[in-house]
């Protein structure tokens, strides 16, 4: 189980995440690879007609079809330029403020799911908060664009949504936005590669 006191996403409840998904696109035809520790909530999702794949570092129970078990930072079954968004939850992988080749590589594995224009999105507990500036860090190598926003409830929430809607008014995230042309996994890689290198060369010439 991850360290609670090191997680970077803070947990989202099971309507924060319907409200979130459904806010992605999830159910009006976006495809959404939700990336969690569990993989809790797929397949509600998917029985509510969403567009919906997930991967789970460990499944609690027997996952459902469209959930894969095992680390982003390994290989990954999910097929280059297949997802509109990406959301990034609670796993191991993202819960140390460490630098590490795991987090980097598990990074170019999510953003090659990506279709061109794609874009990961990653709760936060601030949009100004200390997350920003240790995603900025984690993604510097990669091209794209970090932005921050807040996707709040509004009247046609509440009126189409209200049970699951109920106590949700605003869920601050981060949004790494891809650009138009397609980058192929092995160039994610690439980056990947090269910033975990410049990481390595500047700490040597630190020491």
């Amino acid at each position: 189980m991850p360290d609670r006191s090191a997680v970077t996403c803070p947990d989202l409840t099971k309507k924060q995440f319907l409200f979130l998904a459904r806010k992605l696109g999830c159910f009006s035809k976006r495809s959404l690879l939700d990336v969690s520790h569990a993989g809790d909530w797929v397949a509600d999702a998917t029985r509510r007609h969403g567009a919906i794949e997930g991967i789970a570092e460990l499944a609690k129970e027997v996952p459902a079809e469209n959930v894969t078990v095992g680390s982003p930072a390994g290989s990954i079954s999910q097929a280059a330029h297949s997802m509109h968004r990406v959301l990034v939850r609670d796993i191991s992988v993202f819960q140390s403020e460490e630098m590490t080749p795991e987090t980097t590589i598990a990074l170019a594995n999510l953003l090659s799911c990506l279709k061109p224009r794609g874009r990961m999105v990653i709760p936060v507990s601030a949009v100004d908060g200390t997350e920003h500036e240790l995603w900025k860090q984690r993604l510097s190598g990669f091209p794209g664009r970090l932005t921050s926003r807040i996707y709040k409830t509004n009247v046609l929430d509440y009126a189409s949504l209200t049970f699951v809607l109920r106590g949700i008014h605003e869920i601050p995230v981060l949004e790494f936005a891809i650009d138009r042309k397609p980058i192929s996994r092995i160039d994610w890689h690439r980056f990947a590669r090269e910033a975990v290198m410049a990481r390595m060369e500047n700490s040597n010439a630190a020491a």
